[in-house]
């Protein structure tokens, strides 16, 4: 603002345009004095308001500037009837702006607690009337009590509700009651499962744009996908980090998700580059760039799911995945103590995924014995054609099989379809309390590794 006042000096012409065009002055900052707040409401006449309250920490050289919430609330409350737009931000437990009194003008609203707020915060916030609400973006506090005080929404934020529990039917209620939905978000969530599983149709959002579920439980991620739809969805976030015990993530994977595995599929294939990472306990996948919400719709994918099984993972992949994956695709699988390739399913579905690029293989000696022999190829065409880096830890396998490995994977004919193959291996301790003494790779099997054309070998300190 100060930079207003400064232009206003610079001519009369300049001052009369700027003290004549309300909109300049539109706007109320707990951050700016108390007579700069008071004089640009009367600037502005009945121009729409942009409301704006900061109750986080400032410079000691401010201080005397910003105002307190209470008289914040003195100076604005009176101009509710013209609030367009209303930030109110990280605010504290005392901190309460009741909207008791119509706000027919007010299209957006953010309210962020940095802290828990007073019980019963939401009956005093969302009690007037928001007829022309369309951008609700909410931290540290629940929904209203009625979803009737908030239709007619585009965009919806939720998170870090702070120990505030929202019943999970009351959440989808507000969904329903917004069937013009362009952005939903749900951020760490304290949501209240219901008694009994509903048994209602899944609510179909035909303009929902992004769609965002992060760091949910994975029991409330598996509800939502069930009874949410968005078949034009551009842009799909979902996060599921922690379940409550006893609950299955892979059924997010098998189930849950296959409503939205066209959409998926279709970002994938107009976007092209994709990064896959598949381990033991989880998947990750990530097509494009996250962008945050707006109007620019930048198609991307992140998805990442704790807690599924190695099977289940593969399933999806290979079935959603890699049917779309480019030559620009980059997957990683990693091997851990779970992982069979005694498994004729697990093996059948490894030979699907040609875009495995990197390998982490953490095994004991009977199954990495079997991948030795299927990156080899053990008569048939060699496992991940695209692979060009395999990671090995120096425990439990025999340098023998990884040079006959090396050998069969780069035979003739098969040398065209594969990549050229780096094997990084860790250097290690000399004996492992459980697996035991390190392999012994002497410089001879070392040089016949390196003599295969289209390998190299690494040793890296662990």
């Amino acid at each position: 603002m100060s930079a207003l006042f400064r232009i206003r000096l610079v001519a009369m012409l300049w001052k009369e345009t700027l003290d004549g065009s309300p909109g300049v002055w539109a706007i109320a900052s707990s951050t700016l004095p108390a007579q700069q707040n008071t004089s640009n409401i009367q600037r502005s006449g009945e121009w729409p308001l942009t409301i704006h309250y900061y109750g986080g920490l400032v410079s000691w050289r401010r201080q005397g500037d910003v105002l307190s919430s209470f008289k914040f609330l003195q100076l604005t409350m009176p101009t509710l009837h013209r609030w367009k737009v209303a930030w109110f931000d990280k605010l504290g437990i005392g901190d309460i702006f009741p909207l008791d009194q119509p706000a027919p003008l007010l299209q957006e609203l953010h309210i962020h607690f940095q802290l828990p707020a007073l019980p019963d915060a939401e009956r005093y916030i969302f009690c007037g009337q928001l007829p022309n609400i369309k951008h609700l973006d909410l931290e540290g506090v629940s929904l209203p009590e009625s979803p009737v005080s908030v239709c007619g929404l585009r965009f919806l934020d939720l998170r870090r509700t702070l120990g505030r529990a929202i019943a999970m039917n009351r959440l989808l209620e507000t969904v329903e009651g917004n069937p013009d939905l362009e952005d939903l978000s749900l951020t760490n969530l304290d949501l209240q499962m219901p008694a009994t599983l509903s048994t209602k149709a899944a609510i179909i959002l035909d303009r929902l744009q992004s769609f965002r579920l992060r760091d949910l439980k994975g029991e409330e991620t598996d509800y939502l996908l069930r009874h949410i739809q968005a078949p034009h969805c551009v842009q799909f976030h979902l996060s599921v980090a922690i379940s409550t015990p006893g609950f299955d993530a892979s059924s997010i994977l098998d189930t849950a998700l296959q409503a939205f595995e066209p959409v998926l599929q279709k970002i994938h294939r107009t976007t092209g580059a994709s990064s896959l990472d598949i381990e033991g306990g989880g998947i990750a996948w990530s097509v494009g760039q996250s962008a945050p919400a707006g109007p620019i719709r930048r198609p991307f994918i992140h998805l990442g799911v704790e807690g599924t099984s190695f099977l289940s993972s593969l399933r999806w992949a290979t079935r959603v995945v890699e049917p779309h994956s480019s030559s620009r695709a980059r997957g990683a699988l990693y091997f851990d103590s779970s992982t069979s390739l005694e498994n004729a399913e697990i093996v059948s579905l490894l030979r699907n995924l040609r875009s495995v690029t990197a390998l982490w293989a953490i095994r004991s000696g009977g199954d990495l014995g079997i991948l030795f022999r299927l990156l080899g190829g053990d008569g048939s065409e060699p496992l991940f054609p695209r692979l060009n880096e395999l990671h090995l830890r120096p425990w439990k396998w025999e340098p023998k099989a990884l040079l006959e490995a090396a050998r069969g994977r780069f035979a003739r004919p098969t040398s065209t379809q594969c990549c050229p193959l780096a094997v990084k291996i860790q250097r290690g301790k000399s004996h492992h309390l459980i697996l035991g003494p390190r392999v012994d790779l002497d410089d001879d099997y070392l040089k016949e590794i390196r003599s295969v054309e289209e390998v190299t070998v690494e040793l890296a300190s662990e």
